[in-house]
């Protein structure tokens, strides 16, 4: 929330310095916004594993990582609900906040439904795992396509379908390695090739000082809004002084944001602007995420 407060407040303060269209500002902040709060979970895991860390603040690092995509996802979709009805009406209506919370419980619903509809098929197939594996994929690709035709947010569908399945289904963990074994590295590498096929430097270095803007209020939102958490939770000062930092990285979620807003009425102008500035930030996250995340546990000593 910190970080979310930061940036829209920022982008929205500095308007008259950025080369956005004018009358969009207030929307690109927004959106920014919801998508800055994502933190990537593969950096930080391969980490903690990396340096076999374990402890009080590992565990809090670890249970922040895994619940603020899902926050993020939320806070995008309340930015986009508004977003889309000031594009209509050029003003700011309550209608919109409800609108959006109407999204985030029924995509929420749907993912709910799809992984208890996933649990039966697999009590049907238990004796053929790959079965099992191919009902799952499938079950995937319909609850995205149905989230789509009913205006939801997919990838809060997807999370919530990937989450109760994981909790509620017993034979899940072999459906799971199928996908880690066979799928993840494709499907990764098809992401991120797509990713960067919407990729222009024109773009680049057209937004240096929103991307440069973007990097500088992420951090600080990450950093002061983690103490503010940390004082209120009453945690150590270790988790005071190094948690933000640690929540750095930034890919997968925030780019699958940005680039759902090409498919999106309205913002033809818009999402290039928010998706180069998101890969290009990104690869800086990445980059320098890493080195953030082993410091901050070594300062913790949890580290092996």
């Amino acid at each position: 929330m910190g970080t979310f407060i930061c940036v829209a407040l920022g982008f929205i303060l500095l308007a008259d310095i950025l080369d956005f269209p004018k009358d969009q500002v207030f929307l690109i902040s927004l959106l920014l916004a919801g998508i800055a709060t994502a933190t990537a979970p593969a950096t930080p895991l391969a980490i903690v594993r990396e340096l076999r860390a374990k402890g009080k603040f590992t565990s809090t690092f670890l249970a922040i990582v895994a619940t603020d995509d899902a926050i993020a996802l939320m806070m995008f979709a309340m930015a986009l609900a508004i977003g889309t009805a000031m594009l209509d009406t050029g003003v700011f209506g309550w209608g919109s906040v409800v609108e959006a919370l109407f999204i985030i419980v029924f995509s929420s619903i749907l993912g709910v439904i799809a992984a208890l509809v996933n649990t039966f098929f697999e009590k049907l197939l238990t004796k053929s795992k790959g079965m099992e594996t191919i009902v799952t994929l499938g079950l995937i690709f319909i609850v995205y396509s149905l989230s789509e035709y009913w205006k939801l947010e997919p990838l809060l569908s997807a999370m919530v379908m990937g989450v109760v399945m994981v909790n509620t289904s017993p034979g899940f963990d072999i459906v799971e390695k199928e996908i880690d074994n066979h799928l993840a590295e494709l499907i990764f590498m098809l992401f991120f090739i797509l990713s960067a096929m919407h990729l222009h430097f024109s773009g680049v270095f057209a937004f240096p000082f929103a991307i440069g803007l973007y990097i500088v209020l992420r951090l600080f939102g990450k950093v002061a809004g983690s103490y503010l958490g940390a004082i209120v939770a009453q945690s150590s000062n270790i988790v005071k002084k190094y948690m933000g930092i640690a929540l750095i990285p930034q890919a997968g979620v925030a780019i699958g944001l940005a680039l759902s807003l090409h498919q999106q009425a309205g913002f033809e102008e818009i999402a290039p602007v928010i998706l180069n500035i998101i890969i290009t930030t990104t690869l800086i996250h990445e980059l320098v995420g890493p080195f953030l995340i082993k410091y901050a546990l070594k300062k913790s000593g949890e580290v092996a």
